[in-house]
């Protein structure tokens, strides 16, 4: 059997192939911030299913060892969240700052929508007694 680690022409070829398959992963990741849904469901991804903005400790259990499971499963989530924002910042820090302002401004957007259904809802209370 012949080993490529001491095969240069080997290496530069295998350096050349992960440089092109990297290319095109960060080619998908331009496309999908690229547009409105793909910054959407980027930003969906990363802070809520990855919880990067969430607590890891939860309160409510009490045993140590389900704690500490619950702790490190939230740890690994909030670490493929951590590594797809810096993957975002490096490649394509502008479309990832545009995905963060929208993702901010629809959230103050729809805690306004709230804010007033809750009102309305109050006040039609009220005007029922």
């Amino acid at each position: 059997m012949t080993s490529f680690l001491g095969n240069e022409n080997v290496q530069k070829a295998l350096r050349q192939i992960d440089r092109r398959l990297r290319a095109g992963e960060i080619g998908d990741l331009e496309k999908v911030l690229g547009t409105s849904e793909g910054r959407r469901l980027y930003c969906r991804i990363v802070y809520e299913m990855c919880n990067l903005e969430g607590l890891t400790f939860h309160d409510s259990i009490k045993d140590g060892v389900c704690a500490a499971r619950h702790d490190a499963h939230r740890e690994g989530q909030r670490l493929v969240g951590r590594v797809l924002v810096e993957e975002a910042m490096q490649h394509c820090p502008e479309l990832w700052l545009t995905a963060k302002h929208e993702r901010d401004t629809k959230a103050a957007s729809d805690a306004v929508h709230r804010e007033l259904a809750v009102t309305k809802s109050v006040n039609e209370m009220e005007q029922r007694q």
